[in-house]
């Protein structure tokens, strides 16, 4: 089996609280704050409470924490499960926290269950529950993607990519086989209902939708529905705006058990006319992507900040053993600083 056959239809997300070896670098305005870079993240800590070559355990943003434990008191600001975001110390981005580890503790473990840590969820302002029913009898792989900066390694410098919006709402997605259109959420498929907010996201564009399914049966489109789903609306609701949208980011062909390169997408996705992702940039790779994480979405309604980007090789479909396949997003600092999703 080879690689490319292996990893063909996996893309990985996990969140971990991982123990790394801290080194220390001076913050540039405040003498008694360090910086610690861990894997492409940036931590701010006290410089007196770290030594170079300490182990400490990484939370990434997104982690709920019971602040009734002794170790997390420090955090607590008025609840018991308080999130870990990005905070801005005397200039600097700090990206999660770091926090002591126990003796006989290595490099890599994982101390998610042992610190009772769980990954933040934010809750749909639509309601996503509508009833399950019978997916599809294809191979529909459930879709995550991985941080950039835990992962930037896999991107090789110089190779074409397209970088798009990443916007924030519910996954989705929908296909045609067994002569009717399937629609569902990141992991279980909907009953035909208006009250279902992913088919009454797919409503303003249902013709097209409809269209290129069935032109493709057993290709699954993948996409976002938005609008007044979180708290992003991007101006759904307002004028002729409908409540929700969907735009496409994403296809696979459960026929062959693989994903569609970018460049056969863009191709799809203007004959058929479908709603997709705002494209931001194409063209070589540099560490320089990580800067159109920030700037006001794209998407024409909206008048916010995107919520972030995701980055995709443009003329193929990549793999690697320790990712899966290659795609990766960053999301805002300026967004996870101010907290949308509990704005």
């Amino acid at each position: 089996m080879t690689i490319g056959q292996k990893y063909s239809i996996k893309i990985m997300s996990t969140h971990k609280v991982e123990v790394v070896r801290v080194y220390k670098e001076p913050h540039p305005d405040a003498d008694n704050l360090s910086i610690v870079k861990v894997f492409g993240f940036t931590v701010v800590v006290r410089s007196d409470e770290w030594n170079d070559g300490d182990l400490g355990a990484y939370i990434p943003p997104d982690s709920l924490i019971d602040t009734s434990r002794p170790i997390f008191k420090f955090f607590h600001r008025g609840k018991q499960w308080e999130r870990v975001t990005v905070k801005r110390l005397r200039g600097i981005y700090s990206q999660g926290l770091l926090v002591k580890v126990p003796d006989l503790i290595d490099v890599g473990d994982d101390l998610m269950e042992f610190f009772g840590i769980e990954h933040y969820n934010p809750s749909e302002k639509w309601s996503t529950t509508t009833d399950a029913t019978k997916p599809p009898a294809i191979l529909t792989p459930i879709y995550d993607v991985e941080s950039w900066y835990r992962f930037k390694d896999c991107m090789t410098p110089g190779e074409v990519i397209v970088v798009t919006e990443k916007i924030h709402g519910a996954s989705c997605r929908v296909v045609w086989w067994d002569n009717k259109l399937h629609v569902g959420s990141r992991t279980t498929w909907k009953r035909e209902d208006p009250k279902s907010v992913y088919w009454a996201s797919l409503k303003p564009s249902y013709e097209v939708i409809e269209a290129f399914c069935k032109d493709n049966p057993g290709l699954v489109l993948y996409g976002e529905t938005y609008g007044q789903v979180q708290n992003l609306r991007y101006g759904a609701g307002k004028g002729d705006t409908p409540k929700v949208m969907f735009a496409g980011f994403d296809m696979f062909d459960s026929q062959t058990a693989s994903w569609i390169t970018p460049v056969r997408q863009e191709g799809l996705a203007f004959k058929y006319n479908l709603p997709w992702v705002p494209y931001l940039f194409f063209g070589a790779y540099s560490d320089g992507v990580e800067s159109l994480a920030d700037g006001k979405s794209k998407i024409p309604t909206a008048d916010h900040i995107r919520e972030g980007v995701v980055i995709k090789p443009f003329n193929t479909v990549r793999f690697s053993p320790s990712l899966g396949r290659v795609i990766l997003k960053i999301v805002s600092n300026k967004y996870l600083e101010k907290d949308y999703y509990n704005a």
